[in-house]
C-alpha cells in the first residue's frame, strides 16, 4: 500500500497562493487604471510583475515546493513531478527530529546516514506512518515528540 501527501501543503495553499493572487491583482488593476485614468499607474503593474515573476520561478525551481512524500511498507519516497528526488527505507532511519518553522508549526525530519526528508506532519500522515511503518523505533520516536502526542 502506498499513500502520497503534499510535502509542504500549507506553504503551497497559503503563502504562494497569496503572492500570486496579490501580484495578479496589482497587474490587472494597474492595467485597468492605466487605460482609464493615466499612464502613471504603470508602477502598480510593474510592482505586480516584480512580485509575480520571482514567485513563479521559485515555485518551479525549488524542489521543496510542489513535491510529494509517498509512504509505503518499505519506506519513504520524496517525489517531484513523478521524478524521485530521495528514497529512504524505514530501517535506514537513524533519528527523527523536530524542525521548528514558527512558534505554532513544527515539521518533522526523517534522518538517515546521509539524507534527510523534512515533512509537514498532519494527523492523517501520522496515522498512515503508524499503520505502514514496520519499524518500532520510528513509531517510538514519533510518539515521543510532544507536538504529535495528540495525533493518536
Amino acid at each position: 500500500m502506498k499513500v502520497e501527501f503534499w510535502k509542504h501543503q500549507s506553504e503551497i495553499l497559503i503563502a504562494w497562493l497569496f503572492f500570486i493572487v496579490c501580484s495578479l491583482v496589482l497587474i490587472i488593476l494597474g492595467i485597468i487604471l492605466m487605460i482609464t485614468q493615466s499612464i502613471g499607474y504603470f508602477g502598480m503593474s510593474l510592482s505586480g510583475i516584480i512580485i509575480f515573476l520571482p514567485s513563479v520561478i521559485y515555485i518551479f525551481v525549488n524542489p521543496k515546493v510542489l513535491s510529494k512524500v509517498e509512504y509505503s511498507e518499505t519506506g519513504i519516497v520524496w517525489k517531484r513531478f513523478k521524478k524521485i528526488i530521495l528514497s529512504m527505507n524505514w530501517s535506514d532511519i537513524n533519528s527523527i527530529r523536530r524542525v521548528p518553522v514558527s512558534p505554532y508549526m513544527i515539521n518533522l525530519a526523517f534522518v538517515s546516514n546521509n539524507d534527510e526528508i523534512v515533512v509537514e506532519m498532519t494527523k492523517k500522515m501520522c496515522k498512515t506512518i503508524m499503520i505502514l511503518c514496520p519499524e518500532p523505533f520510528v513509531k517510538t520516536q514519533i510518539n515521543e515528540i510532544e507536538e504529535y502526542k495528540c495525533y493518536h
